[in-house]
């Protein structure tokens, strides 16, 4: 839920870290059913700006034209699969992006995709922020202040100057973390935070605590200079064993194996451990679940500890994935492990955990 109030004061507020002055012409290539469509369009009529829209679908032939028949003075905001896109059409290399004052956004950027840009004449800046939270990011870069002359490459900003407050805390303690280059989550407060999700309270409850803090569930590092860098989830974090244990390292070795596609993981109850890595893969070859966890068991053996190795694997023809961002779906891979509660010190699979409920018997081998 997003209040007049809060979207007024935000557009307001995202129009002047933004630079934009009522001559600019910007480009919106984002969709407007999407709330980042959206905002862009709003908070460019706000500054009384020319707002090119792209129509639909996503194509990059379509964002070149308006590119050059416009020559936008802003891009905002392009997500990082767009670049990707744009680079491989033989177009793109002779775009003339001169003055552009372009801000990335919507997953983490890398260095490379800030040059594909600036290689063009471009100006780059990166933005972290959400729906909850429209149109103002939570940490920005700022044309308005030049950052662009100062800011490192990747880095997605400081603590917005016009939003509100913004902190760092350990997902596990709740604990603030003041110490630069110690992994947290981002958490803030201010006039453009929604009050809460409509006819859910039990989601309100989870995202904002008692003292007014939305607890966005995304993982960043503060460096010493106090710019933020994003990437990961607390989702991804979990404690097995009293351990903390990065899902995403599990991933990333399982992603090493020759026979594996694609592979997510999440955190399964484990009636001894607390929790235990559950590895969701799509193999690269015909095999059926108890081969793969075999396989994946005996591959893990030299990169990763026994207890930081899958206890559960589950088969599936395609990772639950978003379409832009190849992000993973967490409700979908949540589904897959519902009401499932491991006991064993040994692996599984999730058709024999099945079975092993249908008789009783608990099947971890």
């Amino acid at each position: 839920m997003l209040p007049h109030g809060a979207l007024i004061t935000s557009f307001l507020s995202g129009r002047h870290w933004a630079g934009m002055k009522g001559s600019d012409v910007g480009l919106c290539p984002l969709y407007l059913f999407h709330a980042g469509g959206l905002s862009i369009l709003l908070t460019g009529l706000v500054a009384h700006s020319t707002v090119v829209l792209m129509g639909e679908p996503w194509s990059s032939d379509r964002f070149i034209d308006r590119m050059e028949r416009y020559r936008p003075d802003w891009v905002f905001i392009m997500v990082p699969v767009m670049t990707r896109d744009l680079a491989r059409n033989p177009r793109f290399a002779r775009l003339d992006c001169t003055g552009l004052r372009l801000h990335l956004a919507g997953e983490p950027v890398s260095a490379e995709v800030q040059k594909l840009w600036e290689d063009r004449g471009a100006r780059t800046l990166i933005l972290y922020g959400m729906t909850e939270s429209m149109a103002v990011c939570v940490t920005s870069n700022s044309f308005y202040y030049d950052d662009d002359a100062a800011v490192g490459k990747g880095l997605v900003g400081k603590p917005n100057r016009e939003f509100g407050d913004v902190k760092l805390v350990d997902p596990m303690t709740r604990e603030e973390i003041t110490e630069p280059e110690i992994q947290g989550e981002i958490c803030f407060r201010g006039d453009v935070r929604t009050p809460g999700y409509y006819n859910d309270p039990e989601r309100t409850r989870e995202s904002i605590d008692p003292e007014g803090w939305f607890h966005t569930f995304d993982l960043a590092l503060r460096n010493p200079d106090g710019y933020f860098t994003v990437g990961g989830r607390t989702d991804d974090i979990i404690s097995s064993g009293g351990e903390k244990l990065s899902l995403i390292e599990v991933e990333n070795a399982i992603l090493q194996a020759p026979f594996v596609r694609d592979a997510a993981c999440i955190g399964v109850r484990h009636r001894r451990f607390g929790q235990s890595p559950a590895a969701v893969v799509a193999p690269e070859v015909e095999m059926d679940e108890s081969e793969l966890a075999r396989r994946i068991d005996e591959f893990l053996q030299a990169s990763l500890e026994r207890w930081q190795r899958p206890r559960l694997y589950i088969r599936v023809d395609e990772v639950p994935r978003t379409l832009a961002k190849r992000t993973k779906i967490w409700p979908r891979l949540r589904e897959l492990i519902e009401g499932v509660e491991l006991a064993g010190d040994g692996v599984t699979t999730l058709a024999a955990y099945r079975a092993g409920q249908s008789t009783g018997k608990q099947t971890d081998r």
